[in-house]
């Protein structure tokens, strides 16, 4: 019997040619320094263009500081800081970077109402400039008439956060960054052999030429010489690409004007690994702390970079997390107290207090408002209650939901979080949509899953007019959002519109790019063909009867 047939021998080049395959992939750009590379571009780009809704179609997630809460927290730390060191005259804030702008809002609301409660003139005395770099974001504000009660106190500006600085000759009295140091130009860097070396990025796609043209018109090689240029028109013409493009990271020696420019001292010198250099927020806090009221502060809220970390996309945007302690360094270097929150390395957001000369009793408020201790306070009851949720413990999560709203009463994210609890689990329709109105007394502005849960409570009330209402502003917010088509589509159906639901299903499908509505969507289809058949009948029907004269 002959045995098995010998294996044919691979040949000899075949591991070396998938070594150097490449034919899957174009090249975009090749390697540039971090803040040259087309991806770090197209997040300014981002910034710059798209204005809210960067936020608002849910990209960039934004609700750990603008929920409410941390501007109640904010309120009081300012004005134990006013008490202890009385301003004779005027009061000067400033916000760096305030993106939606809800921080302030909400700063400027517990202000008043705390000044009210104590007798205190300090709103009165309030000059706040709210600044973004973007043109776009700081229109989207008027637009929305965000800051009209308080038009009194406020000066809105279009600024980058580097300029705000000089927004006024007088001094600061407090500064507020949130989740803006990150966004200003930084490198990761590391020693190498023959000195200092820098990541470098050079972008890819993997997308086919009948994909890519899903996206432009341009050839790969029109995208190339655009990505060369440093034209914002060219980078506003590449930004509809960035779903399809991809980074490739290597570190590359630095010259030594780069070098200079990280403000590099000991403590990173004899750092192994590589770390950030935020030397864009190093420079921002350079022209901003000699500006600082002798009782003043600024507070930084943002994320933390990891050890050797390159930056993160969110959305159509790109971030780097603040090296803490390069930036710590670099300010009591500078002549200044810089402060960590109690317990702050459990917190999902890392805050400092720098002040020309930090006092126990501003330091104990700090701790007190934005320490961990508060923070597990005010957020373990929105915990266990979504948890007891999940598991079906329908009183024990109510019970949780009831102290979560005392604890922090004004926060509109635990509000529509109740919301959807209510309607989820409780079907009560009627609770559901008085905490969803609640929720978006507070914000109507940037999270269209609130007029969603509102348009749904009505329609469990049997009041599809209202909930059509509802479902379209949630349009007008995110108009690519896929549950939005199918809250729309059910609305219609309600409404008996199933020429209009259909619209509404096909819309919905071209929008679920995640395919996670698309059996949802398909199970409303028959409902919507079944009305618009049965009304199609009635028409023929009535044509019929026209015709034989009845």
């Amino acid at each position: 019997m002959n045995g098995p047939a010998p294996l044919p021998t691979a040949a000899p080049d075949l591991a070396m040619r998938l070594a150097q395959a490449g034919g899957w992939r174009r090249l975009i750009q090749d390697f540039r320094p971090l803040c040259q590379s087309l991806e770090w571009r197209l997040g300014q780009q981002a910034w710059k263009t798209q204005g809210a809704r960067t936020f608002s179609e849910g990209g960039v997630p934004y609700i750990v500081n603008n929920s409410g809460t941390l501007s109640a927290c904010v309120a009081r730390l300012l004005l134990d800081g006013l008490e202890e060191a009385p301003v004779t005259g005027p009061i000067r804030l400033l916000e760096l970077g305030a993106g939606n702008g809800l921080f302030a809002r909400y700063l400027l609301d517990e202000l008043q109402r705390l000044c009210a409660e104590q007798g205190r003139s300090d709103y009165e005395r309030l000059e706040f400039w709210v600044s973004d770099a973007s043109p776009a974001m700081v229109d989207a504000w008027r637009q929305r008439g965000q800051f009209e009660p308080h038009a009194a106190r406020v000066q809105l500006h279009a600024c980058p956060a580097a300029a705000a600085a000089a927004l006024q000759p007088g001094p600061w009295h407090a500064v507020f960054a949130n989740y803006v140091l990150d966004v200003l130009p930084a490198d990761v860097v590391r020693r190498g052999e023959a000195g200092w070396e820098q990541l470098h990025l050079r972008c890819w796609t993997q997308a086919d030429a009948a994909t890519l043209r899903q996206y432009t018109a341009q050839s790969v090689e029109a995208l190339q010489a655009l990505a060369e240029t440093d034209d914002e028109a060219a980078h506003e013409a590449l930004a509809p690409l960035l779903p399809v493009l991809e980074s490739e990271a290597a570190f590359r020696p630095a010259d030594g004007a780069q070098a200079a420019r990280w403000h590099l001292d000991d403590g990173a010198a004899a750092t192994e690994r590589p770390f950030t250099v935020n030397w864009g927020a190093l420079d921002c806090l350079d022209a901003l702390l000699p500006r600082l009221a002798a009782g003043g502060f600024c507070l930084i809220s943002d994320f933390v970079a990891e050890p050797g970390q390159g930056a993160q996309r969110f959305g159509p945007t790109t971030a780097l997390g603040l090296n803490l302690e390069a930036l710590e360094r670099h300010v009591r270097g500078a002549g200044f107290d810089i402060a960590a929150a109690a317990g702050d390395g459990e917190l999902p957001l890392r805050h400092r207090l720098i002040t020309p000369g930090l006092s126990p009793r501003l330091a104990a408020r700090f701790d007190h408002e934005l320490g961990a201790p508060a923070w597990r306070w005010r957020d373990e009851p929105r915990e266990q209650a979504q948890a007891r949720a999940a598991a079906g413990h329908t009183a024990q999560a109510l019970e949780q939901f009831r102290l979560a709203l005392e604890r922090v009463p004004g926060d509109w994210a635990v509000l529509h979080l109740a919301a959807e609890f209510a309607t989820a689990q409780l079907r009560d329709f009627a609770l559901a949509r008085d905490l969803a109105q609640a929720a978006l007394a507070r914000n109507p502005w940037t999270d269209h899953r609130l007029w969603n849960t509102l348009g749904e409570a009505w329609l469990g009330l049997g009041q599809p007019a209202q909930a059509l209402g509802c479902h379209l502003q949630a349009l007008r917010l995110h108009a690519r959002d896929a549950g939005t088509w199918l809250a729309l589509a059910r609305c219609r159906l309600a409404l008996e519109q199933p020429g209009e639901a259909l619209e509404a299903i096909a819309r919905g499908l071209a929008c679920d790019t995640q395919a996670m509505y698309r059996h949802l969507l398909l199970a409303e289809q028959p409902r919507a063909l079944d009305l618009l058949a049965r009304s199609f009948g009635a028409e023929r029907a009535a044509q019929a009867r026209r015709r034989a004269g009845c």
